[in-house]
């Protein structure tokens, strides 16, 4: 049951340089043979990360098998690219959340359900779905851009059956802008402190 279980498992190892991931990776290898466990090397990936166009090369073995090295991989449904870009990893979340707010139109754009439960549906369907793995989103002016036109653009569907659709978009409007700034802002003081 145990080894059924651990088949299943994906596992990241994080390290400051090659040697201290092979020497982790070793550790593992051992531990998990001892327990009759073998790395499949074929599933195994090897990611680096830098800011420079290229990033450096990862030569890591297991058992004598070279671990591949990829630019990004997916863990946990959100795409990790060694670039530390995020922009297509926010865009394929975007499609996803579109696809799941496209299935509600008929909901949204009905005038007998109250504007409070269509909020509701759509952060329950819809912006759980958008904001997966925002934590780790680098915001940049471009993918700032783009969060920003779909939420205005999904209050604005919602708000279409109502009557008070200029205010609810006044309001809406005024909140992202403020939310922009602040993301800025804060963006611009950890740059300070960090550099």
């Amino acid at each position: 049951m145990l080894t059924r279980w651990l088949l299943k498992v994906c596992t990241v190892l994080l390290a400051e340089s090659e040697s201290e991931l092979q020497a982790i990776l070793d550790v593992v290898t051992d531990a998990s043979m001892e327990m009759g466990l073998h790395l499949n090397a074929k599933k195994t990936e090897c990611m680096t990360t830098s800011k420079n166009a290229d990033p450096p090369t990862c030569n890591l073995t297991s058992n004598g098998d070279k671990i591949k090295q990829v630019s990004s991989f997916k863990y946990l449904g959100y795409t990790i690219s060694s670039n530390g870009k995020c922009l297509p990893e926010v865009k394929r979340r975007i499609a996803i959340a579109k696809e799941a707010f496209f299935r509600m139109r008929p909901i949204m754009k009905s005038n007998t359900i109250s504007l409070d439960l269509k909020v509701r549906l759509k952060k329950t369907y819809v912006w759980s779905i958008l904001m997966y793995g925002c934590e780790s989103w680098i915001l940049d002016k471009e993918t700032i851009v783009v969060v920003v036109v779909v939420v205005v653009v999904v209050v604005v569907v919602i708000a279409a059956a109502a009557v008070v659709i200029v205010v609810v978009v006044v309001v809406v409007v005024v909140v992202v802008v403020v939310v922009v700034v602040i993301v800025v802002v804060s963006a611009a003081v950890v740059i300070v402190v960090v550099y």
